[in-house]
């Protein structure tokens, strides 16, 4: 315990002795405050006063009688100088230890006895130790809490403006595609070199485009309200087709990082409700931290499967695993870890928001060394009329 003051104030003079051979060896000191006048209200604060200027660690209250303590108790409560120190009420023999006292932390029945006194007083004191601690740390969290707020705050200025400088030239983009693509663009003058791209390639560039510009749009969405869903359009449609299109449009990348991939999806697999463009960047999402967390030559396994009024989609890999303990972490905002599988930041989060969105979650299962299975489900749709995958 730390060095401090005990300030008694005495009543019965056979009190301090007690009240000195019970702090002999706790590293308290012992002040005397003479009770004096202390029925009467200038007595009682003038002893209060004395124990505002001292601001002692303790006090040992030694009260002539119950109503003298109780409102010595209530004056020393409502001063701020002495309110949250606490008081040892010591009574005379005939009093009643169960009376309420404001603020008093323990109370003791004459006759005293020195290993009782000297054991309350340290009981006392270690709680007072450990209460200063708390409110110590208490402070300090506070302080880490508002720094946080302020980064978190700057990171989403700084992600805001970065995602408005990149949305600005994939707009422009996306108009040049659509105008080829509507056959409304032309060469400013015949001299001008000329490339030929086939119709389905240029659709397939002007698709990639939308998705970025809805990458883009989502992280402005994810930083303007994090803890809002993203809004999505659910329709009916067929995830086995929207899957192979996912798959189709990611095979430079599968050639190049010579992954395998087999699919698992069930031929009679009925129609889905959800948001086809906001789920390909889902499926897209998760088959490329696959790839790019995973050396090359790796194999994905894509299943779908019905489980009863859901569809259930799963993408599995024999890679590098990811340890149990940063499974459930990977969701988060910008979230990073020594692993390399956990650099995964902003993607994943807007994975589980749009998943969340369609009323489901993304489960992750892995090892390290045995690879990771990520899935979701998405329910059945009830409507006949199917939206067109892009």
């Amino acid at each position: 315990m730390e060095p401090g003051i005990v300030l008694l104030i005495q009543h019965d003079p056979e009190t301090s002795a007690k009240a000195s051979d019970a702090l002999n060896g706790t590293g308290f000191k012992l002040s005397v405050c003479e009770a004096g006048e202390g029925t009467t209200p200038e007595g009682i604060a003038s002893r209060i006063a004395q124990a505002a200027q001292i601001q002692p660690a303790l006090i040992l209250l030694d009260a002539e009688s119950e109503a003298i303590a109780l409102e010595t108790c209530r004056q020393l409560q409502s001063n701020p100088n002495t309110s949250s120190i606490p008081v040892l009420l010591l009574l005379p023999p005939t009093s009643n230890p169960d009376q309420l006292y404001p603020g008093v932390s323990d109370v003791l029945v004459k006759p005293l006895f020195t290993q009782m006194l000297q054991s309350r007083i340290r009981i006392l004191m270690s709680l007072q130790t450990l209460q200063q601690q708390v409110q110590r740390q208490n402070q300090r969290l506070q302080q880490e809490a508002l720094s946080r707020q302020c980064a978190v705050q700057t990171l989403r200025d700084v992600m805001h403006a970065l995602a408005h400088d990149l949305r600005n030239p994939v707009l422009g983009m996306q108009m040049v595609f659509g105008n080829l693509l509507k056959g409304t663009a032309r060469p400013l003058n015949s001299g001008v070199d000329l490339v030929s791209v086939s119709r389905s390639e240029l659709e397939r560039m002007a698709q990639g485009v939308d998705c970025y510009l809805g990458l883009i749009n989502a992280m402005l969405s994810a930083h303007a309200e994090p803890d809002a869903y993203l809004t999505i359009q659910p329709q009916p449609f067929r995830l086995d087709e929207l899957v192979q299109e996912v798959i189709k449009d990611l095979e430079p990348l599968l050639k190049k990082s010579q992954a395998t991939v087999f699919c698992n999806i069930d031929p009679e697999l009925p129609p889905v409700k959800g948001d086809p463009k906001r789920l390909w960047d889902v499926l897209e999402n998760l088959l490329v931290n696959a790839l790019k967390h995973n050396p090359p030559g790796i194999q994905l396994t894509v299943e779908l499967r019905q489980e009863n009024n859901s569809v259930c989609f799963s993408v599995q890999d024999n890679g590098i695993g990811i340890p149990q303990e940063q499974c459930q972490r990977l969701f988060g905002l910008h979230q990073r870890g020594p692993n390399a599988r956990q650099g995964l930041g902003l993607g994943l989060y807007l994975c589980q928001r749009i998943i969340q969105a369609h009323g489901s979650e993304i489960l992750v299962d892995s090892r390290p060394k045995a690879g990771a299975k990520f899935w979701f489900l998405l329910p059945l749709a009830k409507e006949a009329k199917l939206a067109a995958i892009a």
